[in-house]
């Protein structure tokens, strides 16, 4: 992948797609300086992250790179459907919630709370905030569109 490359992602998912770099560390589950560091030419951009690019903007440049003439390395079948994003965010509160319970469950069993187990609940319940405040990005991601 060349500076060009670089620079159209910046273009697109900068100044072109709100949340651009956020939406593409989400899609391949890296960090958003990962990212960033792709779309201001600190390193090569990836084929992964071109492809994720590609998916949430449909840009016909990226397309391009993607698939040059008489080949199709992007499936409509391949691409992610927001409804399932969400649903797949909305399962993971589920079983975020069914840890908390789990660990409290199990913390109350001699019907005392030690300070571990305390840190414990704490973190489940940070872990189903997490989880939560996933669900809420990826529904108004949703209704943006």
């Amino acid at each position: 992948m060349s500076d060009g490359v670089a620079r159209l992602l910046k273009e697109i998912l900068i100044y072109r797609i709100d949340d651009g770099i956020n939406k593409v560390a989400h899609i391949l589950n890296e960090t958003y300086d990962y990212v960033w560091s792709q779309t201001h030419e600190r390193i090569n951009p990836s084929i992964y992250v071109v492809k994720a690019a590609y998916e949430i903007s449909k840009d016909p440049r990226l397309k391009r790179i993607l698939e040059p003439k008489g080949m199709c390395l992007v499936p409509d079948s391949q691409l992610s459907t927001p409804t399932k994003e969400t649903e797949a965010e909305a399962t993971d509160v589920i079983l975020s919630v069914s840890d908390l319970i789990k660990t409290v469950r199990n913390s109350m069993a001699d019907l005392k709370i030690s300070k571990s187990e305390a840190m414990e609940i704490g973190q489940r319940m940070s872990d189903v905030d997490k989880e939560w405040a996933e669900v809420k990005s990826s529904v108004r991601d949703l209704l943006d569109k």
